[in-house]
C-alpha cells in the first residue's frame, strides 16, 4: 500500500542537525523518483511510499559538509521506517 513514511534525519559527527540538505528517494523498481530537503533540525520526511518495496536513498554533500556513505539502500517495512546519514568532519 502506498501509505508508508520514511523519516530520517542528516546530521554532523557531534549529531547536530544540517538543515537545507536535498534527500533523494528512488524506487528501485520503477525508477520513479522524490526528493525532499532538511529541516532546521535536519529532519526530513517522505510520505506515500510502497511497504514492501527496495528503495535508494540519498543525501547530497553541500559545500560545508560531505557524507562517506551518501547512499542507503532498503526495504520498507510498516508504516514508519528510519534513516541517518552522519556528515565527516
Amino acid at each position: 500500500s502506498a501509505g508508508t513514511k520514511l523519516e530520517g534525519r542528516v546530521v554532523t559527527a557531534d549529531q547536530v542537525g544540517i538543515r537545507g540538505v536535498n534527500v533523494t528517494v528512488t524506487d528501485t523498481a520503477t525508477g520513479d523518483s522524490v526528493t525532499t530537503m532538511t529541516n532546521n533540525f535536519g529532519k526530513f520526511t517522505v510520505e506515500g511510499l510502497d511497504s514492501g518495496s527496495m528503495y535508494v536513498v540519498s543525501v547530497q554533500s553541500t559545500r560545508r559538509y560531505r557524507f562517506s556513505e551518501n547512499t542507503r539502500s532498503l526495504q520498507l517495512h510498516g508504516d514508519s521506517n528510519e534513516l541517518i546519514f552522519t556528515a565527516e568532519r
